[in-house]
């Protein structure tokens, strides 16, 4: 099941979202579709990721290699045996964050740059990971919109729609 979660934060299927943007039935955006190996799967994930990746490519002017997507709960808890600095709770289990790969820690700082400009221009409020993951020899960005749905006066300011354990993944 593949499900989108809105920025009213409704969650919709994927193909009631596509429909909404005039989309084919495997575009997530411009560049972005279902061929994709890392959004082949079920996934639920945030409108704001798809818009925010699309800018992205057309700042780059090349693809944009997504590494992590959705992920279950029970593949974070892997993922965090397997590597200690990976969190407890993640935004990647509600839907909230993409991680996408960069070549060098020079391209991370560029494209971290564009984020932040994106994120300013769209009036977003993002976070992002990246300079723990230089630290430990990898160049990859992670890319969340925790912010714009947890925030005050935001859509799950009060988690009506998830579990309570997520209040803690907001520290991170």
């Amino acid at each position: 099941m593949k499900k989108i979660i809105t920025a009213k934060g409704e969650i919709i299927s994927l193909a009631d979202w596509q429909k909404s943007k005039g989309y084919e039935p495997t575009q997530l955006g411009k560049y972005f579709s279902t061929n994709e190996e890392k959004l082949s799967g079920d996934f639920i994930l945030h409108e704001y990721l798809f818009l925010i990746l699309d800018r992205l490519r057309e700042y780059a002017k090349k693809p944009i290699i997504i590494n992590s997507a959705y992920r279950t709960e029970l593949e974070q808890k892997a993922l965090k045996e397997v590597n200690k600095g990976a969190a407890t709770y993640s935004p990647h289990c509600w839907g909230g964050a993409i991680d996408i790969n960069t070549r060098s820690n020079k391209e991370t700082e560029n494209y971290v740059k564009i984020l932040r400009t994106i994120a300013k221009e769209l009036g977003l409020q993002i976070r992002l990971g990246f300079t723990q993951y230089q630290k430990l020899g990898s160049t990859f960005i992670h890319i969340d919109v925790t912010p714009e749905m947890f925030g005050v006066g935001k859509p799950w300011q009060h988690f009506p729609n998830i579990p309570q354990v997520y209040k803690s993944s907001i520290e991170w």
